[in-house]
C-alpha cells in the first residue's frame, strides 16, 4: 500500500473551478499550477500525539521544498494560506478523516 500519493481532479470541472476561485481570492489573476496538501489524520493519529499539529508543520516544510525547487528550476512559487474545507467536500474527501492542510501555487516567473 503507497504511504504517499497524488489523486488527479481532471474529471471534477466544479471542483478545478471552485479551487480557481480560491486561489484567484488569495492571488489575484494567478495561473498555473496548484498543489493542495492533504493529510490522513487516521493513519497520523495512530502515531502521534497531538495530529494536527504534526501536519501543519509538515506541510510548511513541503511547501518551502517545493518552493525552493520552484525558485531553482526558475518558475515563481507563492505558498497558501487555505485550509478548503469546501474544496474538500467537492472532491470527495471525507472531513472527519481527511484535512487539508495549506497548498502551494506553481506559475511561470512573471518578467
Amino acid at each position: 500500500m503507497p504511504r504517499h500519493g497524488f489523486a488527479e481532479l481532471n474529471h471534477r470541472a466544479g471542483s478545478a473551478a471552485l479551487n480557481r476561485a480560491e486561489v484567484v481570492q488569495l492571488l489575484p489573476g494567478a495561473a498555473g499550477c496548484t498543489l493542495r496538501f492533504v493529510a490522513d489524520m487516521d493513519k497520523v493519529s495512530a502515531a502521534y500525539n497531538n495530529p494536527e499539529s504534526l501536519v501543519w508543520r509538515d506541510s510548511g516544510a513541503l511547501a518551502a521544498t517545493i518552493g525552493l525547487v520552484a525558485e531553482w528550476l526558475g518558475l515563481s512559487a507563492t505558498m497558501l494560506g487555505i485550509a478548503g474545507g469546501e474544496y474538500m467536500r467537492s472532491i470527495g474527501f471525507p472531513g472527519e478523516r481527511f484535512l487539508a492542510v495549506g497548498g502551494i501555487q506553481i506559475s511561470s516567473r512573471s518578467r
